[in-house]
């Protein structure tokens, strides 16, 4: 049987929620009916060698479009020529519409642009004007610029694609998880709070990306007040990123160096969210976090800045607070730490609202091959629907 040859559009080295997706779908998609190959715009990617390994070939672009078009263009129509089925574009925001011209004028048959944010930082002026732009093309886009129009969630859709592409002619495809490796384990729990020396702690958690639209350092600033009403609070920090540093400057400022751990990237996150008591995600936008879905699957207790969508809220243990209000921040944390929880393994509940990566793959696998089923938008009981579907596809599994 002849490999449906599928381009993804792009991974970088900086292991963003975009990449991840990307690559749990590359792990978990039949590799004996489906081939990867990757764009990247980094020089290099600590995981590289295991997709060459596995048959996929990984293109590294130096430039960008924005930066020298013409470049760009010369480098990417050569990538062009390995006579690809889909080229699968995924994207934060809109930049210009480059790429999918050039896949359209090499005949793909397939062009898919997939919505992974829900907006963009504007601190400084060139931010600003890369919003203008985003909205100028957001706005002057078609159903011809590609073939299908996906995104991780309804309010990622919103951003991406605005009032140009019709709601029935959209499709929403959660950020899926192994559901298997992230559900509550006692044991392992008992285990990493003793590797970590917090077994009379109450631990707070964050994962991810350490940069401004994480929005770590709000956690920072709570902590002193968390400290004073909870002596025993232990902060665990997993992640690296750019305010790396200006974090862990803040937190020895504080006099707290004692009650914080900064882990940096791990690629066993599963394990760290079993020693946590608790989940904070302040950030000031998001597509659908996988990070979140993860925390919740794992049973933790989790409290989100309303920067996230409510359809990332699964379980009952998680809830959006306004990041304008840290009093309700701090409220609920010493509730939450002095009433305590019987914690219990969610992972049922994750795949029962379709955020499993097998219902992702088998989602991916019908698009790649033009196979009609996914549901539209366009319905009034979207959400349930959605439900649905993902258990009709975790059956055939």
């Amino acid at each position: 049987m002849k490999k449906i040859r599928v381009l993804q559009f792009s991974i970088s080295q900086s292991a963003c929620g975009q990449t991840q997706c990307i690559l749990n779908l590359w792990k978990h998609i039949d590799h004996n009916r489906f081939q990867f190959d990757f764009i990247t715009f980094s020089t290099e990617l600590m995981f590289e060698e295991d997709l060459v390994k596995e048959g996929c070939r990984v293109f590294h672009i130096t430039k960008y479009p924005e930066q020298d078009e013409a470049e760009f263009s010369r480098q990417f129509s050569r990538v062009l020529m390995n006579s690809y089925d889909v080229i699968h574009i995924g994207t934060s925001y809109w930049k210009k519409t480059i790429v999918e011209q050039l896949a359209r004028k090499a005949s793909i048959p397939r062009i898919i642009i997939h919505s992974h944010s829900s907006g963009m930082e504007v601190e400084n002026l060139y931010n600003q004007e890369a919003l203008k732009k985003h909205y100028e093309i957001r706005d002057s886009i078609s159903m011809k610029t590609a073939t299908d129009f996906l995104a991780c969630s309804e309010i990622a859709s919103n951003w991406l694609f605005g009032k140009r592409i019709p709601m029935r002619a959209r499709q929403i495809i959660y950020n899926g998880i192994d559901t298997d490796r992230f559900g509550f384990r006692p044991v392992k729990r008992e285990e990493m709070r003793k590797e970590l020396k917090v077994d009379d702690r109450f631990v707070i958690g964050f994962i991810g990306r350490l940069e401004k639209v994480k929005n770590v350092n709000f956690i920072i600033d709570l902590f002193p007040a968390i400290k004073k009403i909870m002596n025993n609070a232990f902060l665990l920090i997993v992640g690296h990123g750019s305010e790396k540093e200006m974090l862990e400057q803040k937190i020895k400022e504080q006099g707290l160096l004692d009650s914080c751990e900064f882990i940096g990237y791990s690629s066993k996150p599963e394990d760290y969210l079993q020693a946590m008591d608790l989940f904070l995600m302040p950030s000031i936008f998001e597509g659908l976090p996988l990070s979140l879905v993860e925390a919740q699957c794992s049973g933790v207790k989790c409290i989100v800045s309303k920067g996230i969508s409510e359809e990332a809220l699964i379980t009952q243990n998680a809830e959006r607070i306004d990041i304008a209000d840290k009093e309700t921040w701090l409220k609920r944390i010493g509730e939450i730490a002095r009433k305590g929880y019987e914690r219990s393994d969610q992972s049922g509940v994750v795949r029962e609202a379709g955020m499993d990566i097998k219902v992702q793959v088998k989602q991916m696998e019908r698009l790649y091959q033009k196979a009609n089923g996914i549901i539209s938008l366009n319905n009034e009981r979207t959400r349930k629907n959605r439900r649905l579907y993902a258990r009709d596809l975790l059956a055939e599994a």
